[in-house]
């Protein structure tokens, strides 16, 4: 009897291939492990955020004023805060996954198994964004350079 996507039959799915189960299983505890470290390197983001605002709060040394004229500390503990922010969505999504391969291989079901290529489809999406969104400002911070090199070059002639 063949089995087609619209048939009712179908919401099972048979993981026959034992090389399909190996694979779903590595699959899972690799995704399970990125995403938890990356859970954890969010965690370490967010404290290092907090402690460099908590640190420009306390009346800083002439040392630490004189380095941070350009860049004041806090600042840079909030660019650390939002960058943990972005970063726990995707490892969100990393984690979704590997919980619906368990219940995927667990219950032989295609509804799971949508549901863990949905959670991968969402975490490679965002990541595709987030390095168009790296690349853009990496060249607009390269034509800005060369830009206000030239100035400076333009000025001292």
């Amino acid at each position: 009897m063949e089995r087609t996507v619209d048939s009712p039959v179908s919401e099972n799915l048979y993981l026959s291939s034992l090389t399909i189960k190996r694979t779903l299983k590595s699959l899972k505890g690799w995704s399970s492990f990125v995403a938890i470290v990356g859970f954890i390197t969010c965690a370490l983001l967010v404290l290092a955020g907090f402690l460099l605002i908590a640190v420009s709060t306390i009346s800083p040394m002439a040392e630490i004023e004189a380095l941070t004229d350009l860049y004041p500390i806090g600042l840079m503990g909030v660019g650390y805060a939002i960058f943990a922010i972005i970063l726990f969505f995707p490892n969100l999504f990393l984690y979704n996954s590997s919980k619906a391969i368990s219940k995927a291989l667990k219950n032989e079901s295609i509804a799971e198994l949508n549901e863990m290529f949905e959670n991968l489809r969402a975490y490679f999406k965002f990541i595709g964004i987030v390095f168009i969104a790296i690349i853009s400002i990496q060249i607009i911070a390269v034509v800005l350079s060369f830009a206000m090199g030239f100035m400076s070059a333009l000025q001292t002639i």
